[in-house]
């Protein structure tokens, strides 16, 4: 990859896609875009220089154990202050997610847990979202959704009509142009709605067992309206 600018883009973008696919426990679709940064053979560069800042850090440590205790601050911001120009601060940041992409990667493909992922509930894959929805106790639900596009405002208005049909009092809803907040009220349970795109988080939460299916219904139900197109 010629364009470095390009390659640091990817990275940035990488980094990002593969802590939300943890998030929705998409594991698979975690490896895949992990293994494919990882695999670019430019990438090296930038690990070096990280590599190189670390052993700078480590050096600098060792020799403040000879400085009086009174006088390491200051002799270790003067320290910092000339060995920063020896390196690439661009490249070091870069190697940083570099580095912990390659780390999630090991986890996710990790032989001893591959099994354990296999026998999990799988996220649900659609053209407008991903998303899984948790049993955090009987009466508590959490659903995690990575969403293709923010909400627009015709479809949180749309929404509130929806939760109105069903029982619902709803707060003012705050939507700018990457997040929303809204909450649903009812006498039997209560529905927090939260996004910071591409994040979409519903917390739903019930005064007693809700009968079968019944979070999953409302879970697809908030996730459909928000994402229409």
């Amino acid at each position: 990859m010629k364009d470095k600018d390009e390659l640091v883009h990817k990275v940035i973008a990488a980094y990002n896609a593969v802590r939300d696919l943890i998030w929705v426990e998409d594991f698979e679709d975690a490896r895949k875009v992990s293994q494919e940064i990882v695999r670019i053979h430019e990438i090296n560069e930038y690990l070096k220089e990280e590599e190189k800042w670390l052993k700078i850090l480590e050096g600098i440590k060792q020799e403040l154990k000879k400085v009086p205790e009174e006088e390491r601050e200051k002799i270790k911001d003067l320290m910092l202050k000339e060995k920063y120009l020896e390196i690439d601060a661009n490249k070091v940041i870069i190697g940083s997610l570099l580095k912990e992409i390659s780390q999630l990667r090991e986890i996710v493909s990790s032989p001893n847990l591959l099994y354990f992922f296999e026998q999990k509930q799988k996220p649900v894959k659609k053209k407008t979202c991903t998303y899984i929805i948790l049993e955090k106790t009987g009466r508590e639900f959490e659903v995690r959704a990575l969403i293709k596009k923010m909400p627009e405002k015709r479809s949180v208005k749309k929404l509130l009509e929806r939760a109105k049909e069903w029982g619902y009092v709803a707060s003012e809803p705050y939507i700018d142009a990457y997040s929303l907040s809204v909450e649903l009220y009812s006498s039997g349970s209560y529905i927090e709605i939260r996004c910071v795109y591409p994040r979409l988080l519903i917390r739903l939460s019930f005064h007693k067992p809700p009968g079968s299916n019944v979070a999953n219904n409302y879970a697809e139900s908030i996730l459909e309206t928000l994402t229409q197109a």
